[in-house]
């Protein structure tokens, strides 16, 4: 009697220390609700806790359900915490009446709706000890919210923080921890088989021709009915890949897509999941894939001009070349600021020569710069800039004819008896130094 007290009070302790913290858990309290790791074996017949199956007619705004347990040993403690899968029920209260543990002093229990979870336990203190048998240990009430549609809840067991171990503890203080046959309450009328869900409804790819692959994206299969969803995904074109392309409930399937080899245009492809179980087999989601031209490169020669002109002289006309070293279509324009300089189209579509036309008979002696600005929508370098660059000279007293001395360097080719490239350049500087 001494040993079943002091095992009674130390038990009690426990429990109560174990609902007091309930408030405020800390990583310690989750240890267990009783005597920690002091486990054992079953010795007989597994012990067993069963939640009841029921069904209940839709519009039902309340039930009870009863948590019954076969042991085969004295007991001197149990903890059965069960949780629930439905957020449109809520338990209102627990009750051990008509329990076969009615007599026993002790009951704790506890209600946590917001995690659809709840406690409910017995300790003996100076009563018998629980006894082997089988029955009633407690029944739940539960309310169920309006409007809660047609569904099945499923009722298993759980840990029920801080310290609510699912477990029947024996007269010696161990731990044993009970088979369970989980409960289900078929709310109205709920499918009963699979139902395949597919999310997003249609899926697209864009990609450039030549470029990089389109990042891949990802397909969700959900099984908003019943059952076990068994379920294979297929697709026909070599250039889309699925990955799993099977597997048994909920899954994210991720969609790669090859554009090797592929020219412009629009390709499509469909997946389709099928579970021979399932209602609404198969479901189809479409996959359509857009290659692109790559976008225009603007492509300029020269890149920059650079004139020398006595005053009162005059410059020939001069070309700039443009064109696409791209894909699509280049549709480019020109601009510049410079009354002296004018540009001859101004506008285009494709591969062109554009004449540069100079007015410089009346400009005063010093340095002169403008800037030649290319546009093309979509192109990948727009805009693009040319640098003209003009000096105009004093002319010397000696000098046979007012017109341009020998600065301009740019893609030319010089006439025999001119300086090279390369005393050209250096004569262009000394004369862009001086000003």
């Amino acid at each position: 009697m001494k040993r079943k007290v002091i095992l009674t009070i130390g038990l009690l302790m426990l429990v109560i220390g174990s609902w007091a913290q309930a408030q405020n858990p800390t990583e310690a309290d989750y240890q267990g609700f009783f005597l920690k790791n002091q486990n054992a074996p079953d010795p007989g017949i597994p012990d067993t806790v069963k939640v009841q199956s029921k069904d209940i007619p839709l519009g039902t705004t309340s039930f009870s359900l009863q948590v019954s347990l076969y042991n085969d040993e004295e007991l001197g403690a149990l903890n059965l915490p069960i949780t629930w899968n439905s957020s449109d029920i809520t338990c209102d209260s627990i009750s051990f009446v008509g329990s076969r543990f009615s007599y026993v002093g002790t009951k704790l229990f506890s209600i946590d709706n917001v995690n659809q979870r709840l406690q409910a336990g017995l300790i003996v203190i100076l009563e018998q000890y629980l006894q082997p048998g089988s029955g009633l240990v407690y029944t739940a009430y539960f309310k169920v919210n309006p409007g809660a549609a047609d569904q099945l809840i499923d009722f298993d067991s759980t840990f029920y923080p801080p310290g609510g171990l699912f477990a029947l503890t024996l007269t010696n203080g161990l731990n044993m921890f009970p088979q369970f046959v989980r409960g289900t309450v078929k709310y109205g009328n709920p499918p009963t088989d699979p139902i395949i869900l597919l999310d997003p409804p249609s899926i697209g790819f864009n990609a450039v021709q030549g470029g990089a692959n389109p990042t891949p994206q990802t397909m969700t299969i959900t099984n908003v009915g019943a059952g076990t969803l068994n379920w294979t995904a297929t697709n026909k074109s070599a250039w889309l890949t699925l990955n799993p392309a099977s597997g048994t409930g909920n899954a994210t399937v991720t969609l790669n897509v090859s554009i090797a080899s592929l020219t412009v245009g629009t390709y499509y492809d469909t997946i389709t999941v099928a579970d021979p179980a399932a209602t609404n087999t198969p479901q189809k989601v479409p996959v359509t894939l857009t290659v692109t031209e790559p976008p225009p490169v603007i492509v300029l020669n020269p890149t920059s001009f650079t004139y020398g002109v006595f005053q009162g002289g005059t410059l020939p006309d001069d070309t700039l070349s443009i064109s696409n070293g791209g894909g699509g279509v280049l549709n480019w324009t020109m601009t510049n600021s410079s009354a002296w300089l004018t540009l001859i189209p101004t506008s285009g579509s494709g591969n062109a020569d554009v004449t540069l036309r100079f007015n410089v008979s009346s400009l005063a002696v010093g340095l002169y710069r403008d800037t030649i600005v290319v546009t093309v929508p979509g192109a990948s370098n727009s805009p693009r800039r040319v640098i003209v660059t003009l000096v105009i000279q004093q002319p010397s007293a000696n000098r046979g004819r007012p017109d341009q001395f020998q600065l301009h360097d740019h893609r030319r080719r010089f006439p025999a008896g001119r300086p090279n490239v390369d005393q050209q350049r250096r004569r262009r500087h000394s004369y862009l130094d001086s000003y």
